[in-house]
């Protein structure tokens, strides 16, 4: 069976894709990864993306995955769109959602105002709960490293445009019409850079990964899976 690889976003873990994986597995050998300081995963090293697409490359190696297709939420569709371009020829293909590719001052500067676990603990205790439970050694630390990367990220973004241009494989930029974080217009840019590239718009699909229904991912991954797998 072809090989299936899921990437979570910030502030996320693997863990909020064990259904996914289930209902996956049957068809596709479907592996899951937590980034440094995410997960079951302490933070051992650079916490930001070039950090975080080290650590997708070695996974890649260690478990011998001859090039996966790659779904990559939020932040990890920007690590799996760097992987490509800085190991290109190593994926099969790449689907995103829900992956912000906008950084400068203002817009990491507001993205960051939102971290905040005292407030975020007293606010949203709901939330912070969850956190709590997705990450085991302590989500608060991931969450003031998450802040720093999104500020690193509004000086000095990743993927610039030169850089995307290069990727040679089949790019699915997906976007839920309801996401508040990620434009329409940022996403639809982003798809017209890359060659063999498509921006897809789902309706209803908000941001935040548990407001998502596990069926619909599974839905979108194997239909954009079996265009290149």
């Amino acid at each position: 069976m072809k090989d299936i690889l899921i990437l979570h976003g910030a502030l996320g873990a693997a863990s909020e894709f064990l259904e996914v994986k289930e209902k996956l597995q049957e068809n596709y050998n479907v592996h899951l990864m937590d980034f440094n300081g995410h997960g079951i995963n302490a933070h051992v090293h650079e916490f930001y993306i070039t950090g975080f697409q080290k650590d997708l490359s070695e996974f890649i190696q260690h478990k011998g995955l001859n090039k996966p297709f790659v779904f990559g939420y939020s932040m990890g569709g920007y690590v799996a769109l760097l992987h490509e371009i800085l190991e290109p020829g190593s994926l099969s293909g790449i689907l995103t959602l829900g992956t912000k590719f906008y950084w400068n001052l203002e817009s990491s500067e507001q993205e960051a105002s939102l971290l905040n676990p005292e407030v975020l603990e007293e606010k949203v205790p709901h939330y912070a709960n969850y956190l709590s439970q997705i990450h085991p050694n302590g989500w608060k630390e991931n969450m003031l490293r998450t802040k720093e990367l999104m500020l690193q990220l509004g000086s000095d973004p990743v993927l610039k445009d030169e850089y995307l241009k290069e990727i040679d494989l089949p790019v699915t930029i997906g976007r839920g019409a309801l996401d508040k974080m990620v434009s329409a217009e940022e996403s639809h840019y982003v798809a017209q850079l890359i060659p063999d590239a498509l921006y897809v718009e789902y309706l209803g699909v908000k941001h935040p990964i548990h407001q998502i229904d596990p069926d619909f991912i599974v839905s979108i991954i194997k239909d954009s899976a079996q265009h290149v797998l």
